[in-house]
């Protein structure tokens, strides 16, 4: 009985913390697909302005970097609303099959967002979302 109990707990915590992903960019151009998601379950305000969520993109055919083909890159990043600009803190990079392939954490230097861009996409998906809550 405990087993069973410990499983549902263990279930239920999972279940809680599970992802929310939003497909927020989708670019298609000779045949390459690009897809930007936002996990809307990480979206924190931290600040007056700004906003620290999840980012996946999603790669069709893979992405080639250094002998390795990856195909979704992943990063923890942080946008100013009011200022326009993004910084990423860390990108981990994933094979067909979700095997990590490696991990990098960049000097967070923010950079201005381009309109039209995939970024102003993102920022104009989570600025309004977390700002509300």
């Amino acid at each position: 009985m405990r087993i069973v109990l410990c499983a549902v707990l263990l279930t239920a915590a999972a279940a809680a913390r599970a992802a929310d992903w939003q497909l927020v960019s989708q670019n298609l151009s000779a045949g390459d697909t690009v897809k930007d998601y936002v996990d809307a379950s990480t979206l924190r305000q931290s600040g007056q302005s700004r906003v620290r969520y999840s980012h996946m993109t999603r790669y069709a055919p893979p992405r080639q970097s250094g002998g390795l083909a990856y195909q979704t890159r992943r990063s923890e990043e942080s946008v100013d609303c009011f200022a326009r600009t993004v910084a990423v803190d860390s990108i981990a990079y994933f094979d067909d099959e979700g095997r990590l392939l490696g991990e990098l954490r960049p000097k967070s230097v923010s950079r201005r967002i381009a309109p039209d861009s995939t970024a102003d996409a993102i920022r104009q998906f989570v600025c309004p979302t977390a700002l509300q809550r």
